[in-house]
């Protein structure tokens, strides 16, 4: 995969989720189908997406990653210096094969710094 970092794997699919840098500002998230080479990006790229990580919620798995959006400390950039919050994408086989960019829901309300997400059968955890 070139110019590409953060993998991640789906464990009901053939699917690798990662970070692509590209002509956007910021580095867009992709689904790589693994059998067939082919790419569906996630996200635009207008947004700072971060640490994404493929986790699993009921019956479904989910992207669930970092994203900057507001500007929290008024420098007239949204940065990493501002804080992230954790938003989400239901990862269905319709959201993998649409030619549009799925809904990300929001997680967390962005007024601390949540990074780095994980979870076991039970809880979502990240750092803050």
């Amino acid at each position: 995969i070139e110019q590409g970092w953060a993998p991640t794997l789906m464990q009901k699919k053939q699917v690798l989720i990662y970070l692509k840098k590209n002509s956007s500002p910021y580095p867009q998230i992709v689904a790589h189908n693994i059998l067939t080479s082919q790419e569906r990006i996630l996200t635009s790229g207008t947004t700072i997406d971060l640490y994404p990580r493929v986790l699993p919620y009921k019956n479904n798995e989910h992207l669930v990653f970092s994203r900057y959006v507001d500007d929290h400390n008024d420098d007239g950039t949204v940065n990493k210096l501002d804080k992230a919050s954790l938003w989400s994408i239901p990862l269905t086989q319709k959201v993998l094969s649409l030619d549009i960019f799925p809904t990300a829901i929001t997680v967390t309300a962005g007024n601390k710094a949540d990074l780095f997400p994980c979870t076991n059968e039970y809880s979502l955890f990240f750092s803050r």
